[in-house]
């Protein structure tokens, strides 16, 4: 689990796939994440396409890729389930998001601000790079 967690401290950008009430949704997204328990946290529009599920529902299914260079040949997948950020984690998720993805703060007083938590429950790393390739597969 060290490969992913260093992993995502190093990037700031993933391909977020959720599913919708209208089907399947993909964004590429800044994102920050919690070590323990593993959560990426994401800052959008409450209005956007991919929270009308989320806000219905209380929460979708969803996929995260990271990695997106041939050169470095690194990559993270997690399937899992993404979820609003209620009331009480709220300032947590501000706080760890705002210091990776500075920029993002603009939007702290915005009314339509949303913070969305994804919650994996299967992750997958793999650098086929180096001369000993790592794969890392596992269910949470």
């Amino acid at each position: 689990m060290d490969h992913v967690l260093r992993f995502l401290k190093n990037h700031r950008i993933c391909s977020l796939s959720i599913l919708t009430e209208k089907g399947p949704h993909a964004a590429a997204m800044h994102y920050s994440h919690r070590d323990t328990p593993l959560a990426l946290f994401f800052s959008t529009d409450k209005n956007s396409r991919k929270t009308s599920g989320i806000l219905k529902n209380g929460g979708a299914p969803a996929s995260v890729v990271i990695g997106f260079s041939e050169g470095n040949m690194q990559t993270l997948q997690m399937d899992g389930t993404m979820r609003a950020v209620t009331d009480g984690d709220l300032q947590a998720a501000q706080a760890i998001h705002y210091a990776k993805i500075t920029e993002s703060a603009r939007y702290k007083d915005d009314p339509d601000t949303l913070f969305l938590a994804f919650e994996p429950h299967w992750v997958r790393f793999s650098n086929h790079k180096e001369d000993n390739p790592v794969l890392f597969e596992q269910e949470l």
